[in-house]
């Protein structure tokens, strides 16, 4: 019960629209942090799902679409994932300038280039064991590899 709510939130966040907000002072910084949260709520979906695509394509199920997916699902999330850092105006994104945030999105970033490399040998059709190491250990909050 508890993980249908938690995946129907996720899915309602998916595709919630930004919020329009008024011109003005701050309506930009404004704008930025509803788009940051709405965003990073969507990453996480993404990299579940993305996960899940992989998963679904290693155990044969409609292979060839969840490969299509993940690819898609991985380019979204590196695309947000910069613009998260660096600013996107077409995502109504500021450039992160808060410490804190943007060390957050350094290490989140070092995973990221661990872990999409892996899904593209696993969509790909390699399944060496050095592939889903990788995987398993770009995801893991203990991973320091």
């Amino acid at each position: 019960m508890r993980t249908t709510l938690i995946a129907l939130v996720a899915l309602v966040m998916l595709w919630a629209p930004t919020p329009t907000l008024a011109n003005g002072a701050g309506a930009d910084q404004l704008r930025d942090r509803v788009a940051r949260v709405t965003l990073a709520a969507r990453q996480s979906a993404l990299l579940h799902s993305m996960a899940m695509s992989v998963c679904f394509s290693i155990g044969g199920l409609d292979a060839q679409r969840m490969d299509s997916q993940a690819l898609e699902q991985a380019d979204t999330y590196g695309t947000v994932l910069a613009g998260l850092r660096d600013g996107q105006q077409w995502m109504e994104l500021l450039p992160e300038t808060d410490p804190t945030n943007l060390d957050a999105l350094t290490r989140t970033d070092a995973q990221w280039q661990r872990f999409e490399p892996a899904i593209r040998q696993l969509v790909a059709g390699d399944w060496h064991s050095v592939v889903i190491r990788q995987s398993i250990y770009a995801v893991s909050p203990t991973s320091d590899s």
